[in-house]
C-alpha cells in the first residue's frame, strides 16, 4: 500500500491538462469554460420600462403637479428616441425605451383618469421602475469566468449577449479496472 499522498503525486504525474475546444453554446451544457467572458453590450441595452404604466420627468412631479395632460404612446420593443414635453406624460409599456426627458414611471393601476389628464398619487419615488442602461451589466463587464460549468441559465446569458460560440474544456475521459477477490458479482454470496 502506498500512501494517500503519493498516490495524488502518482495521478498528478499522469493527468494531461484538458484540451480547449470551440463548441456552438448549443452544444455546450455541461462543458466547463476555458477563458472568461466579458459583455460584448449594456445590459439591458437602453433605459427602458419595468412595468406597463405611465413615465413622467420627476421635476414636475416634485413641484406639485399631480395632474398631467398625456402626449403619447411608447409601445413595448420600442426603441425609438423620443423626447417628453416638459410637464407632461406619456403612456409606456414593458420594455419600451424610456423617452428623453422622462426619469420615473408610475404603475399603471396606480394612476387615476380626470378629464382627460393623468391624475398621480402621493408618494411616488424618483426613478422607480425604470431599468437604466448598464445596470444589469455593463459592456466588457466579466460574465462567465474560466472553469465555470454551463448550464442553461448561464448559456441564455451568452445568447443575450449575441455569443454562440465559446471556447470550453474537452469532457475528461476516465478509465477505472477493478481488481482483486473481494469484489463480488450481484447475486454471488458475500
Amino acid at each position: 500500500m502506498i500512501a494517500i499522498e503519493d498516490a495524488l503525486n502518482i495521478i498528478d504525474e499522469h493527468t494531461h491538462h484538458l484540451k480547449s475546444v470551440e463548441k456552438t453554446i448549443i452544444d455546450s451544457k455541461g462543458y466547463f469554460l476555458a477563458e472568461d467572458v466579458q459583455a460584448k453590450e449594456n445590459a439591458p441595452f437602453f433605459n427602458n420600462s419595468a412595468m406597463d404604466g405611465y413615465c413622467i420627468n420627476y421635476k414636475d412631479y416634485q413641484s406639485g403637479q399631480r395632474e398631467f395632460p398625456q402626449t403619447m404612446e411608447i409601445q413595448a420593443g420600442s426603441v425609438e428616441q423620443v423626447r417628453l414635453s416638459e410637464k407632461s406624460i406619456a403612456r409606456i409599456f414593458t420594455g419600451a425605451a424610456l423617452p428623453n426627458g422622462a426619469d420615473t414611471i408610475i404603475k399603471q393601476e396606480d394612476v387615476t383618469l380626470k378629464d382627460s389628464k393623468v391624475v398621480l398619487p402621493e408618494g411616488i419615488e424618483e426613478g422607480e421602475f425604470v431599468r437604466w442602461q448598464g445596470n444589469d451589466f455593463k459592456e466588457n463587464e466579466l460574465l462567465l469566468k474560466k472553469g465555470e460549468k454551463l448550464n442553461s441559465a448561464k448559456i441564455s446569458l451568452l445568447a443575450s449577449q449575441g455569443i454562440y460560440k465559446i471556447k470550453v474544456f474537452e469532457k475528461a475521459k476516465v478509465a477505472y479496472v477493478v481488481t482483486g477477490n473481494e469484489l463480488k458479482f450481484e447475486g454471488d454470496t458475500l
